[in-house]
């Protein structure tokens, strides 16, 4: 009797390895410092208990998103993803038409969570490049048919640090907050 589609999509997700070795999901862009430091913190928890990881240098894919959409994606072999980043964060174009960044990256770690050097003599074989194409695919674009939310097999996922800009933010938040309490009150003074 052959088998379901949905246990030999289990067989082959479970069998062959993912080429993600780091990844991020939905950065915010104001918590990263553009000012060209090189730095673009993760951290393995998302407490941000644990030490920071500094994946600017990253090679992979990432993809912009405005208001959780994906609205641009991107690769960053010759460049870092970091470098790629900056470089649409800059731009008059696509700088303000994004809000989240999510990034997958090829390197990994090491044991002292510091990049791997890239590996010129990379080569990966057929069926882990097309099951990361699906899982990347998968993620980015999240089709409503997928049932599965994929998920990067060995893969380590870093939540985004803030520890660099956090009395920034909450400057910004509270410039928000006090322009959005004067527009409620023209709003209410009008009615």
């Amino acid at each position: 009797m052959p088998k379901k589609i949905e246990e030999v999509q289990k067989e082959e997700s479970r069998d062959t390895p993912i080429l993600i070795k780091t990844y991020g999901e939905f950065w915010n862009p104001e918590l990263v410092d553009w000012d060209g430091s090189g730095k673009l913190l993760g951290n393995r928890r998302s407490d941000s208990e644990g030490p920071d990881v500094n994946v600017y240098e990253e090679r992979g894919v990432y993809v912009l998103y405005k208001d959780y959409q994906p609205v641009y994606v991107g690769k960053a072999d010759k460049q870092s993803i970091g470098y790629r980043l900056q470089l649409h964060r800059q731009s008059w174009r696509k700088g303000p038409r994004w809000d989240r960044f999510s990034w997958f990256g090829i390197c990994g770690l090491r044991v002292n969570d510091k990049l791997r050097s890239r590996n010129s003599a990379f080569h990966p074989r057929t069926a882990e490049l097309i099951a990361t194409l699906e899982a990347l695919l998968i993620v980015a674009i999240d089709p409503r048919l997928n049932s599965r939310r994929e998920k990067f097999k060995n893969a380590v996922r870093l939540y985004q640090s803030d520890t660099d800009k956090p009395a920034e933010v909450e400057e910004r938040l509270d410039s928000i907050e006090h322009k959005l309490q004067q527009l409620l009150a023209v709003r209410g003074a009008e009615h």
